[in-house]
């Protein structure tokens, strides 16, 4: 499958007519809402560092620009979701940041 076509601003008006909703189109305070990357190379000879970390780590493929996404804990642990949609992983995300609430907890005890 090829690199999307369209420039960057055609990428986030598309994410944001299919609910993936950006910070900085306005949608804030919207729930769900995260930064999109800028675009770039997610395979292949010229893939971007930041995906081959997450490839190597979690490995999983990447079929389409919203067919992947990856967790990364406190600690670093990564974790790869195919196929999902934002709200599917709200209850793993959620748990994720009480991990960082206790951890936060735990050392402002000691």
């Amino acid at each position: 499958m090829g690199q999307e076509p369209g420039a960057e601003s055609e990428i986030k008006a598309f994410a944001r007519s299919r609910g993936f909703l950006d910070p900085a189109l306005g949608d804030a305070s919207a729930v769900g809402a995260f930064n999109l990357m800028r675009k770039c190379d997610v395979s292949g000879a010229a893939v971007d560092p930041v995906f081959s970390y997450l490839k190597r780590e979690a490995p999983c493929k990447i079929s389409w620009n919203f067919g992947a996404y990856f967790l990364v804990s406190r600690d670093g642990a990564v974790e790869a979701h195919e196929n999902a949609h934002p709200r599917d992983l709200a209850p793993r995300v959620e748990a994720l940041l009480g991990a960082v609430d206790a951890a936060d907890v735990d050392v402002a005890a000691d």
